[in-house]
């Protein structure tokens, strides 16, 4: 260990056929990651209670994965 701190990439899903790869990026230089592949840094995610849309959204889910 030299005490450098490294940005560093691991592909997070395992080998095989897929739709989509989802890689892992950690390190001091992360945030610019997202402009490498011409996308911006999302906004944080805030969770909202609007009553009854949390149903809504687990029934359409349950639909999607479920079928």
């Amino acid at each position: 260990m030299t005490g450098r701190q490294d940005t560093i990439f691991a592909l997070a899903t395992p080998p095989g056929r897929s739709a989509i790869a989802v890689i892992r990026i950690s390190g001091p230089a992360a945030h610019a990651a997202p402009a490498l592949f011409g996308a911006a840094c999302p906004a944080p995610a805030v969770f909202r209670w609007h009553g009854s849309s949390m149903i809504v959204a687990c029934r359409l889910t349950r639909r999607w994965f479920w079928r």
